[in-house]
């Protein structure tokens, strides 16, 4: 699963990428997803390390690179990652 994440309001981006496949994927398990990458979203971004925080691969990109699969829609889910007051996942919908 891929998703597209900008790092308080474009200073960084990120392809962070999960083992699990997005169609195999209930609404419960976005939900859980969605509220562990919040909760641990301020650790992640004050420390500069998503990894270190939010389970998965995460590969520092260019903003171009970021640009084109949000043209394409080459991901399964957006993210914003900043505080726990703002950062949140949108998830892609199919169809």
């Amino acid at each position: 699963m891929i998703f597209i994440v900008d790092e308080e309001y474009g200073k960084r981006y990120w392809l962070w990428e999960r083992k699990e496949e997005y169609d195999s994927l209930s609404s419960e398990d976005k939900s859980s997803i969605t509220e562990n990458f919040v909760s641990n979203s301020q650790e992640a971004w004050s420390s500069g390390s998503p990894s270190s925080h939010i389970e998965g691969t995460w590969t520092n990109i260019n903003y171009n690179e970021w640009n084109d699969r949000i043209s394409t829609a080459d991901y399964d889910a957006w993210a914003h990652l900043h505080t726990e007051e703002d950062s949140n996942i949108v998830w892609k919908v199919e169809g």
